[in-house]
């Protein structure tokens, strides 16, 4: 029956996928979380969080439990199987073609990220044990704020603390401390994490807000042939797209509004902003805030402020969660 019900989730379209885990499964689902085309998922109890999901060609077995945590990632043609359970906190990303064995857990915080093809693995044997050959099992546990990029492999028993950056290709055959960076073969910690981030004022948020504004009309103009794009001052700039006039621009630490968000004359307004006393006197139909001190953001179908949200999840790491 397990197998029957994988198969037919497999081969349903994306908004039956979810009915059918309910009924048969008690899968639970949170707000506008999804399941892609060809992904099924199987487990002794399924929670999906809000705004969550799981992209197409992607495969989850587990004997054990499956907690997908809210705003998480699960990208396409990976797959997760084992007996035991897999357990993901809230923003979360697992990039492509990922393989995890769950063969004893997998537990991830909040806010991990696991890039392309790198594999995680609780159980590592082939020769027989009982001609003397070893077998290795023990549960994978990665701590919050954590960024395993691609080609990573982590063996099993293998525990990594908080506030962790891996460099690519790195193999994890012991535990890592917590406030770290680490590379290698085996993997060791190399420095301090705080000694590679960087100190962030309000200003300089200002400054790398606009750059990843300018970022952003660079991208538009190449993904979508009929942009206009203008820039309106050094905070805003103006797009003409799908039929629409936009304007978006940010309001820095200091308060500074651009002249053009007074003027009011643009369809629809997406609102960088970086000060948390600024409030909008009129027309708050119309405008879509990305609110860098609190990281909210009201939901929108819109979907200019749709590409600008993934956007800055997918080029910036900045996950903002929904009103």
């Amino acid at each position: 029956m397990k197998k029957l019900i994988f198969g037919i989730v497999f081969l349903s379209p994306p908004f039956l996928k979810k009915l059918i885990l309910n009924w048969f499964c008690g899968a639970q689902f949170g707000r506008k979380s999804s399941i892609g085309w060809f992904s099924s998922i199987t487990g002794s109890l399924i929670i999906i969080g809000d705004y969550s999901t799981i992209k197409p060609l992607t495969l989850i077995w587990c004997d054990g439990e499956v907690r997908i945590g809210n705003y998480t990632e699960i990208s396409s043609f990976s797959v997760i199987y084992g007996c035991a359970n897999f357990r993901v906190g809230n923003r979360c990303y697992i990039g492509p073609q990922v393989w995890i064995n769950v063969s004893e857990d997998v537990v991830m915080g909040n806010g991990v990220g696991i890039g392309p093809r790198t594999m995680i693995f609780t159980h590592g044997s082939f020769l027989p044990y009982t001609e003397g050959y070893p077998v290795r099992f023990g549960k994978v546990i990665i701590g919050n704020t954590v960024w395993i990029p691609a080609g990573v492999f982590i063996q099993p028993g293998i525990e990594v603390g908080d506030n962790v950056l891996v460099n690519s290709r790195s193999v994890l055959t012991k535990s890592l401390p917590s406030g770290h960076y680490v590379a290698g073969f085996p993997a060791k910690p190399i420095r301090p994490i705080e000694q590679i981030r960087r100190k962030i004022t309000s200003r300089k948020r200002d400054a790398l807000i606009l750059n990843i504004m300018k970022h952003f009309t660079s991208f538009l103009n190449q993904v979508e042939r009929k942009v206009k794009i203008t820039n309106s001052d050094d905070n805003a700039f103006s797009l003409h797209l799908h039929g629409k006039d936009y304007l978006i621009g940010l309001i820095n630490s200091q308060g500074v509004v651009p002249s053009e968000f007074q003027e009011n004359t643009h369809e629809r307004m997406i609102i960088l902003l970086n000060n948390s006393d600024w409030k909008p006197s009129s027309s708050k139909d119309k405008m879509m805030i990305f609110n860098f001190t609190t990281m909210k953001t009201s939901y929108s179908k819109d979907r200019v402020f749709g590409e600008l949200y993934l956007f800055l999840k997918q080029y910036y790491g900045i996950i903002f969660e929904y009103d």
